[in-house]
Formats: C-alpha cells, sequence, structure tokens
C-alpha cells in the first residue's frame, strides 16, 4: 500500500524521546499497528486520532489508544509535506464530575508546544521514525 505519511520523531540530546517512551509503554505493540495504519491512512480519524482544540494547538493532535489507561502521543503536522513529528509520549486521564482532563506528565502539551518550535525552528531536532 502506498504511504501517505512519514512520521518524524522529536530528539532531545539525541535521544528519540517516543521510542524511550513506549520501550516503558505497555501498548507499545498496539500503536506500533495505530501508526503502520495512520501512515497509510490520507485522514486520519477517532478512534485513532482526535486534533487538539484551541488556536495553540492547530495543526496538532493526539495519537490515541483507548482503554482504562489513556495512553497519547502528542504531535503535528510537518515540519515537512506529508510528515507528521511525534513530539510526546503521555497519558489522560478525565477526573471528576465536570469531567477535567489530567495529563501525565502535568506539563504534556506545553512540552509538546515548545516541541513543536523547536522542530519548526531546525528540522534535525527531529529523526525518521524507526519501526521495530
Amino acid at each position: 500500500m502506498a504511504k501517505h505519511w512519514t512520521f518524524r520523531v522529536f530528539a532531545e540530546d539525541g535521544v528519540d524521546v517516543i521510542n524511550a517512551w513506549l520501550a516503558n509503554c505497555p501498548v507499545r505493540a498496539e500503536f506500533e499497528r495505530i501508526l503502520a495504519y495512520m501512515q497509510i491512512t490520507p485522514n486520519w480519524v477517532k478512534p485513532y486520532f482526535k486534533p487538539l482544540k484551541g488556536r495553540a494547538y492547530r495543526d496538532m493532535g493526539e495519537v490515541r489508544k483507548t482503554g482504562r489507561i489513556q495512553y497519547r502521543i502528542i504531535g503535528c503536522k510537518g515540519p515537512g509535506d506529508g510528515e507528521y513529528s511525534l513530539l510526546i509520549g503521555c497519558t489522560k486521564t478525565t477526573r471528576g464530575a465536570a469531567g477535567r482532563t489530567v495529563w501525565n506528565p502535568n506539563n504534556a502539551l506545553e512540552t509538546a508546544l515548545r516541541r513543536k518550535k523547536l522542530v519548526f525552528e531546525n528540522r534535525r531536532n527531529t529523526n525518521e521514525y524507526e519501526w521495530p
């Protein structure tokens, strides 16, 4: 099948932060399956992908593995055409009657925004995702 997307991963101090997170993630195999599906799918929708809301998060979204624990990889389109950069792995829970969202790490969205800026400042802040 034709590949529509190339995944890139954020590298911090030379370390691929996504594969480092996935190494300890109990749903790694499921994420690999989801990413393989997304790579050949031109337009992403639930249940595997959901755009983030808010002006600050334009062109950003979460790759989703739902369940009792909601695992997420937050990423953004770019830096090049047909590329999607994976910025941070995290979990997401909803608490209380008001449905307050709690991220772990709690600064996941801020970290993703900071990394997105770095990706667009210098493409060398990412590497192509290495499939297992």
